[in-house]
C-alpha cells in the first residue's frame, strides 16, 4: 500500500503473472473504495489495509464488477452502500 495523494491509498493485489490496484480513499470519518481488485481482494488486501489505517468503509464506487469479486466484497463489508459505474456484471 503506498499513499500516492493525500488521504488516496494504492493496494496492490496479485493478479496471474501481474497486478490489479484498490485505491481507497480516507476522509475524515470514513473511507471510500474505488475498485475492487480480484476475488480474493477484499479478504487478503482490503481487509488488512482497513486494520492498518484504522479506518472504516461507508461508500464502494464500481467501475466494473466481476461477481466472484461482489460475493467476496459482500462478506467482507456488509451492508455497505454501493455505487456502480459500469452497466453492470461481465
Amino acid at each position: 500500500m503506498n499513499e500516492v495523494a493525500p488521504g488516496v491509498h494504492r493496494l496492490v493485489a496479485p493478479l496471474g503473472d501481474g497486478y490489479t490496484c484498490l485505491f481507497l480513499v480516507v476522509g475524515t470519518a470514513s473511507a471510500a473504495v474505488v475498485d475492487t481488485g480480484v476475488a480474493d481482494s477484499p479478504t487478503a488486501v482490503l481487509a488488512p489495509a482497513l486494520a492498518a489505517l484504522e479506518v472504516d468503509v461507508s461508500h464502494i464506487v464500481v467501475t466494473h464488477l466481476e461477481n466472484l469479486v461482489a460475493r467476496e466484497l459482500a462478506r467482507v463489508l456488509p451492508g455497505r452502500p454501493a455505487t456502480f459505474a459500469a452497466p453492470g456484471p461481465r
